[in-house]
């Protein structure tokens, strides 16, 4: 959250499920939580950009999914309540300021769903500087698979975007982009997105139809989109773009000239970045991390670290595993939240600068191994000291 503006960030894991579906509520609602980024300004969701009539429920801002026609979209059954294999998937922040998104899994084997359909997504949130990362982008759908960055309701059909150099304020308006290359791109409500590697990025500006979330009616509206068109059956895509909410004009040159980010490491082991302003690199560990020229030396699988080196030479730093470590899959429990340790490794010698019941230090050589006792899905936060 910041000056009038918040995000919601939404995963699914074996704990929390992806949406709520039923007999008569929200048919559509099946990517809810594939990674789903929306911005919201403090007036509520219609002022944002987001009403119901004609909106596309295959196009959740910041999801990748399959696109699908509306009767292979709609839940399989009466009710739905889909839950991750994964235990992983969660957010984890630092300080009470910053934070990110990991989210992996593989798509269920339900009527009209994709079996094994994969992907890799992580969200880093630094201040107004929203950083998307995904890899594995995997499925054998014949329909294609999207990335979408925004989906807004237009409140007149003349609103511009900018790509580029080209103002988008005909209606209706169709762009899609077949080289590769860095692309800046604007919305209706003052943010820019910029792309790595535009290849495939669309944006269209249409009357849509949909129907509701209950099925008894349709509604039409005009909306602009943006996304990313992976294409059908993607083998191992992915993407990288830089959301910059509510940017004012020198943030906008300046980020656009050089990016205010790097990108240490982005595959389906770990996706890893530093943020120049804050000085933050945030690590999400999937499947294992080692490195040499971080502060981190290694991080075990499904292992989140974010950390700051303060201006006295200290170090702030949380560690994180969102799973609740709950062994009773169930509907619902009564087991609570389990203690999971955690084992980090860091390059030099550290210590506390105070000391911790959830954190404990042993010297290995030239290497200091952090244990951190998580619970309840939150991060265990400490300051290190040389």
């Amino acid at each position: 959250r910041r000056d009038g503006w918040m995000i919601c960030l939404k995963a699914y894991n074996s704990d929390v499920w992806g949406s709520e579906i039923y007999v008569n509520a929200n048919r559509y609602g099946r990517y809810q939580s594939y990674g789903s980024v929306q911005v919201f300004n403090n007036l509520g969701g219609k002022e944002s950009g987001y009403v119901q009539e004609g909106w596309d429920w295959n196009r959740v801002p910041g999801t990748t999914a399959v696109y699908l026609p509306f009767d292979k979209l709609e839940a399989p059954y009466e009710r739905l309540s889909e839950k991750n294999e994964e235990r992983f998937p969660g957010v984890s922040s630092l300080e009470g300021k910053n934070g990110c998104l990991a989210f992996t899994y593989v798509e269920s084997d339900h009527e009209n769903f994709c079996k094994g359909a994969t992907a890799t997504k992580s969200v880093f949130c630094f201040d107004n500087r929203i950083v998307h990362l995904g890899t594995g982008i995997t499925n054998n759908s014949s329909y294609p698979t999207e990335t979408t960055l925004y989906q807004l309701k237009l409140n007149e059909k003349t609103e511009e975007v900018d790509i580029e150099d080209i103002y988008a304020e005909t209606f209706p308006f169709s762009y899609k982009r077949m080289e590769d290359g860095k692309v800046n791109l604007t919305d209706t409500k003052g943010n820019v997105y910029i792309i790595k590697n535009g290849y495939g990025l669309t944006v269209e500006k249409k009357a849509q139809t949909s129907p509701s979330d209950t099925k008894k009616k349709t509604g039409t509206n005009n909306f602009i989109t943006a996304f990313i068109d992976h294409g059908a059956s993607p083998q191992n895509a992915s993407y990288e773009y830089l959301m910059l909410v509510r940017p004012n004009s020198k943030e906008e040159s300046k980020y656009s000239k050089k990016l205010p980010y790097t990108v240490l490491q982005a595959d389906n082991a770990a996706h890893v970045v530093t943020d120049e302003v804050t000085g933050i690199t945030a690590y999400i560990s999937y499947q294992g991390y080692a490195s040499d020229k971080t502060l981190l030396a290694g991080a075990e699988a499904e292992t989140i670290v974010m950390e700051r080196t303060k201006a006295d030479g200290n170090v702030v730093m949380s560690v994180c595993t969102p799973d609740l470590g709950i062994t009773q899959k169930g509907y619902t429990t009564t087991q609570p939240s389990q203690v999971i340790v955690k084992k980090v490794v860091l390059n030099g010698k550290w210590s506390l600068a105070q000391p911790s019941d959830q954190v404990n230090l042993t010297a290995d050589g030239n290497n200091t191994i952090i244990e951190a006792s998580c619970v309840h899905g939150q991060p265990v936060e400490f300051i290190l000291k040389p």
